[in-house]
């Protein structure tokens, strides 16, 4: 086993009325990843989030300023979406999921903290703008991790809505958490650094998408946990993860999927947008 878990709410169902119980999905194929383009500097400076949603591509750079950039395929830049917030300290992921409404929403995951010194942690979030310009005020969700203060890297948003954290550890332990009421829960444990995890230990991004969960390391190669439609994080983990061959990033953090495939960046002045296409069925 690779995972343990310890969860507070029954998995996503993987039975079927008339069929019983439904066999996991196969692994993803992907073709040999793209070089897509440059994204420019500015306002690339340390990109660490993708997210995608309908055709559209945004990014987001490490630290305390909250914006939204939006690119093209080709990596250069359609536009800025500034959040107005206060106290803003180490933004370090993005993602795109359901938002209250049930439309898609932007997730700016601020949750940085190398020193494990922070006594709660926030995620931003606004609906997907029909234009990715001006300034918009997110709601702002405070959370407090269960367990005690983590360093942290990567936000993913299940089908259901809930957020999912996944820390950065150095021993390879890292845990996954999902928000209920404001508390990061630690449902699972997943061993980086140990077979089939590879040989890194720190879980630097994260997105989950059309066809499950992937996690990245520093290193070229990424972890999916295969899903059904429909089916949720909790599913996911209950399979094992197949492997994918990343392009080589010299400070790879952002990874973001399509209904495509995954695309990735390194931080870094003028980064090169990869694209890591789904084999076709």
């Amino acid at each position: 086993m690779i995972l343990l878990l310890a969860c507070k709410g029954p998995a996503s169902p993987v039975h079927t009325g008339d069929t019983g119980i439904r066999p996991p999905p196969p692994c993803p194929v992907f073709e040999a990843w793209q070089d897509q383009g440059t994204i420019p500097t500015p306002p690339a400076i340390e990109i660490s989030g993708i997210a995608v949603s309908g055709g559209r591509i945004w990014v987001q750079n490490d630290g305390g300023t909250a914006e939204i950039h939006e690119i093209g395929a080709d990596g250069a830049l359609v536009g800025t979406l500034a959040l107005d917030i206060t106290g803003g300290r180490d933004h370090e992921d993005l993602a795109v999921g359901p938002g209250p409404d049930g439309e898609p929403w932007l997730y700016l995951a601020d949750i940085g903290d190398n020193g494990r010194s922070r006594t709660s942690v926030f995620v931003r979030r606004t609906p997907v703008p029909a234009v990715t310009q001006g300034t918009v005020v997110p709601e702002s969700l405070e959370l407090v991790y269960e367990d005690g203060a983590r360093d942290a890297e990567t936000v993913f948003v299940d089908p259901d809505g809930a957020i999912w954290v996944a820390s950065k550890e150095l021993d390879g332990q890292t845990g996954l958490y999902r928000a209920d009421d404001g508390i990061l829960h630690r449902l699972a444990t997943l061993p980086f650094g140990e077979p089939p995890l590879g040989q890194a230990t720190q879980v630097t991004g994260g997105d989950f998408g059309p066809r499950g969960l992937v996690l990245r390391t520093y290193l070229e190669t990424g972890f999916v946990w295969p899903t059904h439609p429909g089916e949720g994080v909790l599913t996911a983990l209950e399979r094992e993860p197949c492997t994918v061959a990343l392009a080589p990033e010299a400070q790879a953090e952002a990874i973001g999927w399509s209904d495509a495939g995954l695309f990735t960046a390194s931080e870094g002045q003028n980064p090169t947008l990869h694209f890591h296409p789904l084999a076709a069925p």
